[in-house]
């Protein structure tokens, strides 16, 4: 009778054991799957943010190659370099509406690009008076 209450005793200590193991395995994997959610969602504005920094980088590089545009027609007076120029407003116009887009959940962003808008405009209303 006592060898079977010890092994009665054994046998709950094991199930109390195992069932405590597979209570802290069944939180790991809710830590982890939560902790994989945050990774996802920051790996999206990871990538919205990239976007955004590509297509300024796009606005200044169309804004400077029409620049350099209007200043090789000054030096050379041959039309060929007017055509980086004419294209440059409305390729301009379309990258900071996409990237208008991107940004529009932060207010900040928003004020900074319509100060972006205003002056790219300043830079090709310049190149063409000259």
């Amino acid at each position: 009778m006592e060898r079977i209450l010890k092994f009665e005793k054994r046998r709950k200590r094991i199930l109390w054991v195992y069932s405590i193991a597979f209570l802290l395995l069944i939180i790991a994997c809710f830590i982890t799957f939560y902790a994989n959610r945050q990774l996802v969602k920051q790996s999206s504005t990871i990538k919205s943010t990239n976007k955004l920094i590509i297509n300024l980088e796009k606005i200044l590089s169309t804004l400077n190659d029409a620049e350099s545009g209007v200043r090789g027609y000054l030096a050379t007076k041959q039309s060929e370099f007017l055509l980086h120029y004419y294209g440059s407003k409305k390729l301009t116009d379309s990258l900071y509406n996409e990237t208008k887009l991107l940004a529009s959940d932060n207010p900040t962003q928003q004020e900074r690009l319509n100060r972006l808008k205003e002056t790219y405009e300043r830079r090709l209303n310049l190149c063409r008076c000259l």
